[in-house]
This record gives structure tokens, C-alpha cells and sequence, in this order.
């Protein structure tokens, strides 16, 4: 095939020409006569042909150079293999879309030849029926049971389309990227070799066509749901047609009398060999058990012997109970072909057919009821079963003997409740014909008539009036959990206006926190109760209710803890920066913890295991609060400050060897001001590890001093000082005497001892009052003439006479 061949088949303009000629298929088309469907197809079928025509011939250039690939692929050196070897792969992927696409474009044509005998079909319908055709009620049933199991696949079908939408949708996006990849590699110039620009394009290439593919896939879906609306079309068209020419003679009539007459017959039969091998049973089991009885251990053998015996019993009892009950269904079906029988030949009084109608309401909604039972025993059994199953594959073979015993019997159970279901089944749906053709052939109907009908009709398993009330409770418990919202806010807002409860205003806003969406939660709960629904919705519903029910607890507690915080603590701490900052930091480490304790219900509530989150998060706490150790440290001695007060701004404090005022409390340190100006910043951690002497809070300051007085005092003099001390100090005011005393004798000095007491902190008021003090002292002691003792030193110098022959013989000897 020559070059220009080739890049005429790849001309995007081509396909985009084909795909704008096979735009009108997927659209959905309404019926219309066969002459104009014909002429439709014949040109449908022209441009399938070329299409599959045009993708052959590519498909065959392509597999041409496959196969000159594979040929240069067993001569390549490695480093070349290894990309024809990638190139090879990408031809053959190529290849089998290629032929996928053939493949959508032949399903393209038999949805059209389907559609198009869909047509006819509906076309020769609406012609009269022919002379020598005759239609009966059975062929109306299987019109009615077709038409039903065809409307289940609607959903189905919607489906196919928007999968089919999202991977057109993904193959659009893959080639974009290979678009982009390709333009890299051609922007590159000379970096890239012919071998990696070709891989590029084989790269483009196979997207392009994948593309295409999804798009043909899209194309047929959207024809596949309207050639399947086209069939629902025909099926209702039908359904129609034998509503109006379909007939129920007598011999049809006593065709399915005779039908069930052999069936109740054969099920007698069967019923009296059941109650023979149920006796028969019933003695094995008996002997089973009275070996049983005998041994004086336990003997395993025996155990599943009777086991499988009481099972076989059981079973057996199972197939009496379904035959009987089938026995019944027979009957039933008996009067319900009688009476579609008087239906069809209008032998029956107008006025009893709404009362047979609410009849078969009534035993439809029996059967749907124990059908249910069935599906729960049934899933019971199974379940038996494959414990039973299970046990056989390790036990030795005399007991698996009796094992495999066991589960043939509930095998057996299983047989006949399902076979038991499928009658039930079958009476169902001959309740529903009952109940349509009455409704075909009533033209009028009674208003309560039409309620109940109306009320009977199911949506998901729940009757319509089921829905009303379940909506009816949704709407009254959201309604009475409003109004008690309002009654409850009215009432505390006359109460905190009344001052009659000091905490009505916190309890009035917590109420209003009460979220709207809680409600209708709440109510939506109580309205599912109500419902049938599936074990999953249940669940669902219950886990969402939990969930908001812990949120809404975490916003009351919330509240409760904001409050408590920043109302209550605020009234026993100074109304401060310092004090409200880490009121702030309390807030939200107390909001942090208790939210995360509502995640974690919440993510239990729902399924997920927390135990291993729990262990996470505690070990990352631990790192964290390891890494913020100093800082957490200072942060909680921030808070115990604030709480507990050591001290408060403005007071005046000494620490080690540091004093000053406090002028600041912050989150990690406390600033003080010295007397010297300068400004001390301590961290409160370490701060409070120390002693702190606080004098701001001193009631009142001690004074302790001493005087000394020279060693010529007299003594009367000395017995004088301290009543002369004492007369000293009560003189002045905001002072009280304690003692004064001779205490000791100093060196150079009679030590005298004096304390008292200034009545206030104010160290300017002490300092004023020891000043007082001392001028006092000074001057009774000159008019008393004693005389402060002051460092001094007396020398006593002793001469001791000398002979002239001492002098003499010290000389001499030095």
C-alpha cells in the first residue's frame, strides 16, 4: 500500500466527515412509517459499509508494518530492539482497536436492523388484526410479564450510556497528553532521534483511534437506549393491541382448570409418600437418639448421626408445610382464572369488581410478606449450610459421612423454599393480571376506590400511604421540636429579664444554638422507623442521626465551656490583657479537646476503627509535647498565674536577687520594671519555681534596728533606753510598738534591739517613720547625755623597770 494511501486513510477531515454522516443515528427517534425507516436504513447501511471499508484498509497497512518491524526487530542490536519492541507493542494495540471499532460499527448496524424491526412491528399492529388470528389471555399475560421485566433495564441502560461518556472522556484526555508529548518531542530538534519521534506518533496515533473507539462505544449506547426505548414502544403497543382483541373462552378456562387438577393431584401423591418417610424418620431419629443416650461419653460419630437424622426430619416436615401450602395456591389460582374468566366475558356485576381489586391488594401484600420470610430462611439455611460444608472438609470420613448427610438435607430445605417462593410467585403475579384486568375493563370508578388504589400503590418496597405518614410524623416532630425551641426561649428571656435565675442568660443562648438541621434530622429518624427499607439505609440513616446528635451535644458543650471560661473565671481573675489572653489560650485548648472527642465518636459511629487513630495521635502528642516542652511548660504557668494569682499587675515583687514591678503577665513570659529603670522579662515557668516575696500584699511592715551606746553609759541610764524607746515609736501614727531590749555586748558597743510595726506597705510611709524614729533617738539622747558608741580602740601601755646588768648582759649576749 503506497504512502499517499496511507495518509489519506489517516486525514482526520475523513473521519470527521464520516462521524458528521453518522451524527444523526444517535439521536432518538420517534416511531415513523417503514417507507421512511427504509429509505433511512438504506443509507445507514452505504456508510457502514465504507466505514468498515476505510478501517479494514488501515487496519492492513498497519499489520504491513508490523510485520516490517518484526522482520528489522530479529536483526536489531539491543538498545534498538528495545524500541522496536515498544513500537511493535503499539502497532498491536492499534490493530485491536481498529478491530473493535469494526466490531461497533457491525453492532451499529444490528441495533439499526433491530430498530428497524421494531417498527415494522408496530406499523403491522396498528393494522387491523387478520380474520383467521386469534389472540387469548395467555398471550396477553406474557405480553404484560415481557413488558415488565423489559421496564427493569432502564436504569441499566442509562448506565452503559454515562460509563460510556466518562471513558470517552478519559480517552480525550489521554490524547491531549499524547498531543503534548508528541509536540515536545518535535520542539526538541535534534535531541530527538527518528526512532523516539516515531514511538511519539505511534503514541498519537493509538490515542486518536482509541478515541474514535469510545466515540463509536458512545454512539452505540445512546442507539442501544434508543432502539431499547423503540422496544419498550412496541412492547406497549402490543400490550395495547392485546387488551382490545384478546379472548378468554371456556376451553381456555377449563384448559388451566384441568392444568392445576393434575398438579393438586400430583401433589397428594406427595404428600402422602412425605408423611410415610416422615415416620419412617421419625423412628431412625428415635433410635439415634437412644444410642445417644446409652454412651457414657461423648461420641462425636453418634452426635452428627443425629443430627442428620432430625435434619432429615425436618426436611421433611418442610416439604409437608410447602406442599399444603401449594395445595392452597392452586386453589387460589382456581378462582382467580374463574374470575378473569367472568371478567373477560362480562359475567360478573360492576359493583364487585373495586371489592375483588382491594381483595388482591390485600393477598399481594400477604405474599410480598411471606416471601420476605422466605428470603430470611432461606439466607439462614445457607448460611447453615455452609458451616455444615465447612465441617465436612476436616473431619475423618465415617463422620463426614453423616456430615454430607447433613448438608444434603439442607440442601433439601433450601429446594423446597425456593420452590415454594417461585409458586408464591407465580400467585402474584396472577393477582396482578387480576388486578389489570379489571382496571381495563372498568370504565368508572368510586373516589374511595380510587384512594385505596391509589394508597396501595408501593414506591421501594413502601405503600404511598406509608409515605404519607412517614411525612406526616417527619413534619409533626420537626413542628412540636420548633415549638418547644420557641416556648423555651420565650420563657428563659422572661427569666433573665426577671433576674430570677442567674444563669438564664447562658441557658437562653445554648437553646438558640439548638440548629434547625438537628430537627429535621431528628424527624427524618422517627419517619424512618415507619418505612421498610433496606438493612443498609437503616444503617445509614442511624449513623447520620448519631452524628449530628454528637454535634449538636459538642456545640452545647462548647457554649457551656466558652461561658464558664470567659464569664465565670473572668469574674475571679482581673479584668486584664494578660488575665483575657490566657483565658483565650484555656478557651482554645478546652474547644481543641472537645471537638477532637466528637470526631473521634463520629468516626466510630460511622465504622472506622479509632483504636489505631487514639494510639496515633497519643504517641504524636507525646512527640509534640516533648518537642514544645518549654514552651508548653510556660504556656500552663501562664495559666496557673492567671488562675491562682500569685500576683497581678502593679504589684511590686523579689525574686532570687531581682526585684521590680510587674508590668506585664504574658503567654510565655512576665516583665517586670526595677527600681534601677531597667526592664527584667522572666519566663513564667521558672518564675514560679522560685519564691516570690510579693510586697504589694504586705498588711504591714516589720521594722527591726539597733543602737549601740559607749561602755561609760550608767546603769540607770541603760534601764531608761528602752522605755525611752518604746515612748518613742507609739508616738507616732500608723505605727505599733513590739519591744525593744538590752540584747548584747558588742565589741565597742551597748547593743540595744528595737522593733515595731508600720500600719501600712507604703515603703515611703516607712521610710518617713523610721526617719522620725531616728531624729527622736538623737535628741533624747543629747539631753539625756548618752552617747552613741562609734569604732574605736583603746591601747593600755605597761613599763616595766630595768637593772643596769640586765641591760648589760642583753647587750652582750646580741
Amino acid at each position: 500500500m503506497t504512502s499517499q494511501t496511507i495518509g489519506f486513510i489517516r486525514n482526520p477531515y475523513l473521519w470527521l466527515f464520516l462521524f458528521c454522516l453518522l451524527a444523526p443515528l444517535s439521536q432518538a427517534q420517534s416511531p415513523v412509517t417503514p417507507q421512511t425507516t427504509a429509505s433511512e436504513d438504506n443509507g445507514e447501511i452505504k456508510t457502514l459499509e465504507q466505514a468498515i471499508e476505510v478501517i479494514t484498509l488501515r487496519r492492513k497497512a498497519l499489520e504491513d508494518k508490523r510485520e516490517e518491524i518484526a522482520q528489522r526487530l530479529a536483526q536489531a542490536s539491543t538498545v534498538e530492539a528495545e524500541i522496536l519492541q515498544q513500537q511493535l507493542t503499539l502497532l498491536d494495540q492499534t490493530i485491536t482497536v481498529l478491530t473493535a471499532q469494526i466490531n461497533q460499527w457491525n453492532r451499529s448496524q444490528e441495533l439499526s436492523a433491530k430498530k428497524a424491526l421494531d417498527l415494522q412491528e408496530i406499523a403491522r399492529l396498528q393494522k387491523k388484526p387478520q380474520a383467521d388470528k386469534s389472540f387469548t389471555v395467555l398471550d396477553l399475560d406474557r405480553a404484560r410479564e415481557q413488558l415488565t421485566a423489559e421496564s427493569t433495564q432502564v436504569k441499566m441502560m442509562r448506565t452503559r450510556v454515562d460509563l460510556a461518556e466518562k471513558a470517552l472522556e478519559q480517552a480525550q484526555s489521554t490524547l491531549k497528553q499524547k498531543q503534548e508529548q508528541l509536540t515536545q518531542v518535535q520542539s526538541s530538534n535534534g535531541d530527538a532521534g527518528p526512532a523516539k519521534l516515531k514511538t511519539a506518533t505511534l503514541e498519537q496515533d493509538l490515542a486518536e483511534q482509541q478515541q474514535a473507539l469510545y466515540e463509536l462505544k458512545l454512539k452505540n449506547e445512546q442507539k442501544a437506549f434508543s432502539v431499547y426505548e423503540t422496544h419498550l414502544h412496541l412492547l406497549r403497543q402490543k400490550l395495547e393491541f392485546l387488551q382490545k382483541h384478546a379472548r378468554f373462552d371456556g376451553s381456555v378456562l377449563k384448559a388451566q382448570i384441568e392444568s392445576i387438577n393434575k398438579q393438586e393431584f400430583e401433589l397428594k401423591r406427595k404428600l402422602t409418600r412425605i408423611k410415610d418417610q416422615s415416620l419412617k424418620a421419625q423412628s431412625l431419629l428415635n433410635r439415634a437418639r437412644q444410642r445417644l443416650e446409652a454412651t457414657s461419653f461423648e461420641d462425636k460419630k453418634i452426635i452428627e448421626e443425629a443430627e442428620a437424622r432430625r435434619l432429615q426430619l425436618e426436611a421433611l416436615k418442610s416439604k409437608t408445610d410447602a406442599t399444603q401450602r401449594e395445595l392452597e395456591l392452586l386453589a387460589e389460582q382456581k378462582a382467580l382464572w374463574q374470575k378473569r374468566h367472568d371478567i373477560f366475558n362480562h359475567s360478573v356485576e360492576h359493583k364487585n369488581l373495586p371489592e375483588w381489586r382491594s381483595q388482591a391488594n390485600v393477598d399481594i401484600a400477604q405474599l410480598d410478606q411471606e416471601q420476605a420470610t422466605i428470603k430470611l430462611w432461606l439466607s439462614d439455611w445457607q448460611s447453615r449450610l455452609n458451616a455444615v460444608n465447612r465441617k465436612v472438609a476436616s473431619s475423618t470420613p465415617d463422620i463426614a459421612a453423616w456430615q454430607t448427610q447433613q448438608s444434603e438435607q439442607i440442601q433439601s430445605i433450601i429446594d423446597t423454599l425456593t420452590d415454594l417462593n417461585a409458586a408464591l410467585d407465580k400467585n402474584r403475579r396472577l393477582q396482578n393480571h387480576l388486578i389489570n384486568d379489571i382496571n381495563v375493563r372498568t370504565s368508572q370508578y368510586s373516589f374511595s376506590d380510587r384512594l385505596r388504589s391509589l394508597a396501595a400503590f408501593k414506591i421501594n418496597h413502601n405503600s404511598l400511604l406509608d409515605w404519607v405518614c412517614a411525612f406526616a410524623v417527619a413534619s409533626l416532630s420537626f413542628i412540636l421540636l420548633y415549638i418547644l425551641r420557641w416556648f423555651l426561649i420565650r420563657s428563659l428571656k422572661k427569666i433573665a429579664e426577671n433576674n430570677q435565675f442567674s444563669q438564664a442568660n447562658q441557658v437562653l443562648i445554648t437553646v438558640k444554638r439548638a440548629n434547625l438541621i438537628f430537627f429535621l434530622v431528628i424527624a427524618a429518624f422517627f419517619a424512618s422507623l415507619l418505612l421498610t427499607l433496606a438493612p443498609t439505609t437503616d444503617a445509614t440513616i442511624a449513623k447520620i442521626t448519631k452524628a449530628v446528635i454528637v454535634v449538636q451535644i459538642a456545640i452545647w458543650l462548647s457554649g457551656f465551656l466558652r461561658a464558664w471560661i470567659f464569664r465565670i473565671l473572668s469574674h475571679k481573675t482581673k479584668r486584664d490583657g494578660a488575665s483575657m489572653g490566657a483565658l483565650a489560650v484555656l478557651n482554645f485548648i478546652s474547644q481543641i479537646v472537645l471537638w477532637s472527642v466528637a470526631l473521634l465518636l463520629i468516626l466510630q459511629n460511622i465504622g472506622i476503627d479509632i483504636t489505631a487513630l487514639v494510639a496515633g495521635l497519643g504517641i504524636g502528642g507525646i512527640a509534640v509535647a516533648l518537642s514544645l516542652q518549654r514552651i508548653l511548660n510556660d504556656l500552663f504557668a501562664s495559666l496557673s498565674i492567671v488562675l491562682d494569682k500569685p500576683f497581678v499587675i502593679g504589684d511590686f515583687v523579689m525574686f532570687d536577687d531581682f526585684l521590680g514591678t510587674i508590668e506585664h503577665i504574658g503567654i510565655k513570659t512576665t516583665r517586670l520594671r526595677s527600681l534601677t529603670g531597667e526592664q527584667i522579662i522572666c519566663a513564667n515557668g521558672e518564675l514560679l519555681n522560685t519564691r516570690i516575696r510579693n510586697f504589694k500584699r504586705m498588711q504591714e511592715r516589720r521594722v527591726v534596728f539597733n543602737i549601740g551606746v559607749i561602755y561609760d553609759t550608767s546603769y540607770e541610764k541603760l534601764q531608761r533606753i528602752p522605755a525611752m524607746l518604746k515612748a518613742i515609736v507609739e508616738a507616732l501614727d500608723n505605727t505599733r510598738f513590739d519591744r525593744a531590749h538590752f540584747f548584747e555586748y558588742g565589741d565597742f558597743s551597748l547593743n540595744f534591739e528595737i522593733v515595731y510595726y508600720v500600719l501600712s506597705a507604703d515603703y515611703n510611709l516607712y521610710m518617713d517613720a523610721q526617719q522620725a524614729i531616728n531624729l527622736e533617738i538623737y535628741q533624747q539622747f543629747q539631753q539625756e547625755e548618752i552617747e552613741f558608741a562609734y569604732p574605736t580602740q583603746s591601747l593600755y601601755v605597761y613599763n616595766k623597770t630595768v637593772s643596769p646588768h640586765e641591760l648589760t648582759g642583753k647587750e652582750s649576749s646580741s
